[in-house]
């Protein structure tokens, strides 16, 4: 069996009334259960997702982008 497909989650904690870090879970929980292994990272700063996603694009094969 080969290795778990790999997931990365950028999201932004204060989106959406501060709901982004729930939503975050959720989304962690889905892809989970749909066999990928996740790492969630938070937005740092005002740029937004953009930067986090360039860094981590080449080494996942599913990036979901929250808030």
């Amino acid at each position: 069996m080969g290795s778990p497909t790999r997931a990365v989650v950028v999201y932004n904690p204060l989106a959406g009334a501060s709901r982004g870090e729930e939503m975050s879970q959720r989304a962690e929980r889905g892809l989970r259960y749909a066999g990928f292994e996740v790492e969630r990272i938070p937005t740092r700063d005002r740029r937004g997702a953009a930067p986090v996603a360039r860094e981590v694009a080449a080494r996942v094969d599913l990036l979901v982008v929250v808030g």
